[in-house]
């Protein structure tokens, strides 16, 4: 059970962060958090993920061409970089399909993360770049499938924060709510470093393709001055896809960009370009989630006890509580179930269900005179930077 929810002018959530709306979330957060820097360096937030029931695999040394299993495993470690970006360098550096790289999850861009990727048994010339490198190379005969990991442990340093009586009153606080369950909202990552995949994902769920390639194409937020730069060149030039591929290639940051107008200038098809993007069917979960977001915030105003809600999707099954309130979001947003039976099978999304809190495991934290590391384990799905939160303030994303 959580803390009771008020209507009062106080409660216990606090104050709404600036553009938290923007990602479906309306409910307030604590008044009392402490003041501090997250994210300032890359060791400052490092992810590994926790795997248990492992199948046996072939260790091995070096490839050899006689090893007849059918894919290689291998922990990537990286910093600062995505795990989209990563394995696409992995790909065109080794020849790989990047179509066919697996993994367990994403992982955040910021920091050093740790986590296993899975392709087709394949002679690998390079193994480490600048931004990340495979090791632990296995040969086996089974495939990596989304989301079958048990979670991932966080270890993150908090920098510049006053170690005074107020600050051990905020973290003794966050450590009760911790222990009550924090509201199991999909992060701000989830939706890019533009905030705006799930605007994309009702494009492409209204089929409005035209629409999607502009908005992807040119909008721009929370981007360096090079890139805003680059995407009011192909805002110029849109529509002429081979001036807009030499724009994109130009910018090592604009991957995806590059592969959405690679298939633009060969295929001159909306909807066939945007298909062979791997990054494309995220969108319409990242859309999902926002309403998930949305109808969480407004269960929690009224409830104070967890239950299982709804990632909306195709197959959703609604009991008395949870059917008002999702009817209320799409309504607000005007669209009905139907929209999530798009006729491509990749932009479809499956419903599956998710509690509307999570408790994170082997929290602990160690307090010094200016920074505070703080531990926990998260399953699958969790967001630290929700965790993050709900401790300090500006730390989801700076938005706050």
């Amino acid at each position: 059970m959580v803390e009771p929810i008020t209507n009062s002018k106080n409660p216990p959530w606090g104050h709404i962060p600036k553009d938290f709306a923007n990602i479906g979330i309306s409910l307030q957060l604590p008044h009392e958090r402490i003041v501090g820097q997250v994210y300032q360096k890359p060791e400052d937030f490092v992810v590994k993920e926790v795997i248990t029931n492992l199948k046996s695999t072939c260790q091995v040394t070096q490839l050899k061409k006689d090893v007849k299993n059918k894919f290689i495993h291998a922990t990537l470690l990286k910093k600062d970089i995505s795990t989209f970006e990563a394995c696409g360098q992995l790909a065109k550096a080794n020849n790989l399909d990047y179509e066919k790289i697996s993994y367990y999850g994403l992982k955040d861009t910021c920091g050093i993360t740790s986590q296993q990727i899975c392709f087709e048994n394949h002679k690998l010339s390079k193994t480490r770049f600048k931004k990340f490198y495979i090791k632990n190379i296995t040969f086996a005969n089974w495939n990596i499938k989304t989301n079958t990991h048990a979670g991932n442990k966080f270890k993150i340093k908090v920098r510049d924060i006053k170690a005074n009586q107020t600050t051990r009153g905020c973290i003794k606080k966050f450590m009760v709510r911790a222990d009550r369950g924090i509201p199991n909202f999909y992060g701000p990552q989830r939706f890019g470093v533009r905030q705006n995949n799930h605007l994309l994902g009702k494009l492409l769920l209204n089929q409005d393709y035209e629409k999607f390639v502009y908005e992807f194409l040119t909008q721009s937020k929370n981007e360096s001055a090079d890139e805003i730069t680059d995407r009011n060149e192909l805002k110029q030039n849109f529509g002429e896809w081979k001036k807009c591929l030499s724009i994109a290639e130009s910018n090592s940051k604009l991957n995806d960009e590059t592969d959405l107008l690679t298939h633009l200038s060969a295929e001159k098809n909306y909807l066939i370009a945007i298909k062979r993007m791997k990054i494309a069917r995220f969108f319409p979960h990242a859309y999902s989630s926002f309403i998930f977001n949305q109808a969480l915030s407004k269960y929690l105003v009224k409830n104070e006890t967890n239950c299982q809600l709804e990632k909306i999707g195709c197959g959703a099954i609604f009991n008395s509580t949870t059917q008002q309130l999702f009817k209320d979001v799409l309504k607000k947003e005007g669209i009905s179930m139907d929209t999530f039976k798009h006729p491509v099978k990749e932009f479809r999304v499956k419903s599956h269900s998710r509690a509307a809190l999570f408790f994170p495991k082997d929290l602990r934290y160690k307090l010094n005179k200016t920074n505070l590391i703080i531990e926990f384990t998260l399953g699958t799905g969790e967001y630290a930077s929700v965790v993050l939160g709900f401790l300090v303030k500006g730390a989801f994303w700076k938005l706050d």
